[in-house]
């Protein structure tokens, strides 16, 4: 069963995010938020700005719940550019 569209919406809630607030994160209209929201689609990048406006990562996990790939990337800790795979 699909439960994305319940995910979403539960992580817009848990960040007391108004529909501006989100259309203004996401780059688009209100009204185009609300048509994603009802309809459950959302491209990828979509969800990568939609984690950012959130202040939290997207991330692709395996079956042990290690994240093998984020958007956006973590920080490196040695100042070279962040590696996105684990």
């Amino acid at each position: 069963m699909d439960n994305s569209k319940a995910i979403i919406k539960g992580l817009i809630a848990m960040r007391c995010m108004s529909s501006q607030a989100l259309a203004d994160g996401l780059g688009i209209t209100v009204p185009a938020v609300r048509n994603k929201l009802s309809r459950n689609s959302w491209a990828i990048n979509d969800l990568v700005k939609l984690a950012q406006a959130c202040g939290v990562r997207l991330a692709f996990v395996d079956d042990a719940g290690r994240a093998v790939l984020t958007f956006p990337a973590p920080p490196a800790d040695d100042g070279s550019p962040a590696d996105d795979t684990r």
